[in-house]
């Protein structure tokens, strides 16, 4: 196995191992609703709402009053900042679903990557096992002496293959 195969595979199981690591560290889900930058535009916007339906509901009740303030018109306005605020709860569990929904999503491409490498990780296993296997057959039943690509193909030590060939020589009466 060259020196490139072995950076590929030991750069292969680095990511294999990353992708773990990354599945099984992952938090469970909350959500922040003050962290959702979605949130705090509708938070803004229904404020800005709310604060004039407030001062319109004031200025409405005052218009009746002649102009003065009352207590009536105090809470008139509270009433109008209240309902529109309700509209900004009632947005929370859709906020919340959707923060969940990409949450959810996130893990799925964690988990397709994981899957993804693991196969590639054992393609490369067979591989390996595979030319191992042949070499080992080659040597044992022919005396075949492989190179050193070969071998690297394989991960046989040039020691593993010699005590083959040994072996070979001895059992056919040439060594």
């Amino acid at each position: 196995m060259s020196d490139k195969d072995k950076k590929r595979l030991s750069g292969a199981e680095d990511q294999l191992r990353e992708a773990w690591e990354a599945l099984e560290s992952r938090p469970a889900f909350h959500y922040d609703l003050d962290g959702d930058a979605l949130y705090r535009q509708y938070r803004d916007a229904y404020a800005h709402s709310a604060r004039r339906a407030m001062e319109d509901g004031m200025g409405r009740a005052s218009a009746l009053t002649g102009g003065y303030g009352s207590s009536y018109a105090q809470g008139l306005g509270q009433q109008r900042y209240d309902e529109t605020m309700l509209g900004l709860a009632d947005r929370i569990p859709e906020l919340e679903e959707r923060a969940y929904r990409r949450w959810e999503s996130r893990g799925d491409e964690l988990q397709e990557r994981y899957e993804r490498l693991s196969k590639q990780a054992e393609a490369d296993r067979t591989r390996t096992k595979d030319a191992y296997s042949r070499l080992y057959a080659l040597i044992f039943a022919t005396g075949y002496v492989p190179d050193e690509e070969e071998l690297e193909a394989a991960g046989m030590s040039r020691a593993a293959a010699e005590a083959l060939r040994s072996e070979y020589l001895r059992k056919t009466g040439r060594g």
